[in-house]
């Protein structure tokens, strides 16, 4: 994952994004919670993590082909394919 650009969609309180950053990956992380995105910042402000305030199924703010793939625990959305672009993938838990 070192290097990866990975976009964790309704990130809540950053569990996964901590997982990815410490495999070296570039995690934005998105969620529509400013709470939890407070949350997570504090257990992710010394990784390469980055707090996205946004709804998942709208992306402003993510350029398409941004990212490598996605990861979420929601059902996957039309928007998220541009984000990653059509050689990226999402994985959903």
């Amino acid at each position: 994952m070192d290097g990866l650009r990975v976009l964790d969609l309704a990130c809540g309180t950053g569990e996964i994004s901590r997982m990815l950053c410490s495999l070296g990956a570039h995690v934005t992380g998105l969620d529509f919670s400013e709470a939890m995105l407070k949350k997570a910042q504090v257990k992710l402000s010394d990784q390469n993590w980055v707090p996205l305030l946004c709804d998942a199924e709208d992306l402003k703010g993510v350029s398409d082909a941004s990212v490598d793939f996605a990861t979420t625990r929601l059902p996957c959305v039309d928007p998220w394919r541009a984000a990653i672009g059509w050689s990226g993938s999402i994985v959903s838990a």
